[in-house]
């Protein structure tokens, strides 16, 4: 069953005449505002990141930091996890990502984190 067979023919209609041409409209709207954002992002020779990118990289950094401890000292308990996710500046996550390669114990990663 399709889902405009609910529908009666001037819906159908409608729907089959303007929804395309308003998806292709939205397209450009998006084209168009990732060339506004390339070139802003050569003027000013800074890179903008989206919310929803900025979110990626944490997410991806904590669990970097997850996998390091857990590959070092075994298991690592949710209560230090749940401090690192609260964690949301992306220059104190690489921080912490590299502190967690060097540091000797779990408890002095739980100190470090604790100066946050």
């Amino acid at each position: 069953m399709n889902y405009t067979d609910q529908y009666d023919h001037p819906w159908k209609e409608a729907i089959g005449l303007y929804f395309p041409s308003f998806g292709i409209f939205l397209q450009d709207l998006e084209v168009a505002f990732e060339q506004e954002i390339e070139q802003f992002e050569e003027e000013t020779r800074m890179s903008y990141m989206t919310s929803w990118e900025r979110r990626g990289r944490e997410k991806g950094i904590q669990e970097g930091i997850q996998e390091i401890l857990e590959s070092r000292f075994g298991e690592v308990e949710n209560s230090l996890m749940n401090s690192v996710r609260e964690i949301n500046e992306i220059s104190r996550l690489k921080t912490l990502l590299r502190q967690a390669t060097t540091v000797n114990s779990l408890q002095e990663f739980q100190s470090l984190l604790g100066a946050y």
